[in-house]
């Protein structure tokens, strides 16, 4: 894998996690109401049909639910109910795609040692200026660093989480 597309992978873990985590609460909500719609779809069409307004006209078929059974055991579903389980198949896409770069940042990260997962954290995932990384490094590791020798850290972090990736 080359350094941008990491560098980028990594700059968009933040986000990707959030929705991640985000999607994984919202499928089963919308897998609950369209289950909710399943359950509910036959009473539903049979009020929807079951409109008297006066007497037979005898222009039309005389039992509604009678037709809407032969639908539904032919496999009919509403389409309020497909529009919902279309909106769960794409958040589960999303959700698949989104969990790669978590699953694949997790796993290089690890491979790093504190300084260099610490450098490539601070610069690509919190998105801080070499000036803030350098004082936040030498906070946490009680050694003084200057820009040089972060961006040198970072390249071989970078490096490393490329051979990782490969």
């Amino acid at each position: 894998m080359q350094k941008e597309a990491v560098k980028q992978m990594l700059q968009s873990y933040r986000e990707d996690k959030a929705r991640c985590q985000y999607l994984e609460n919202e499928i089963p909500q919308l897998e609950h109401m369209a289950d909710v719609l399943k359950t509910e779809m036959v009473d539903d069409a049979v009020n929807i049909t079951q409109v008297i307004s006066d007497m037979p006209r005898g222009t039309s078929i005389s039992d509604p639910t009678g037709r809407l059974g032969a639908l539904f055991a032919a496999g009919y579903t509403p389409d309020h109910i497909r529009q919902v389980e279309a909106q769960i198949r794409a958040k589960r896409r999303e959700l698949a795609s989104r969990q790669i770069t978590v699953v694949l940042v997790d796993s290089a990260m690890g491979g790093l040692t504190d300084r260099e997962r610490f450098v490539v954290k601070s610069k690509y995932i919190d998105g801080m200026f070499w000036r803030e990384i350098g004082e936040a490094y030498e906070k946490k590791f009680s050694l003084p660093y200057g820009k040089t020798s972060l961006k040198r850290i970072s390249d071989d972090a970078l490096d490393k989480i490329c051979r990782i990736m490969a």
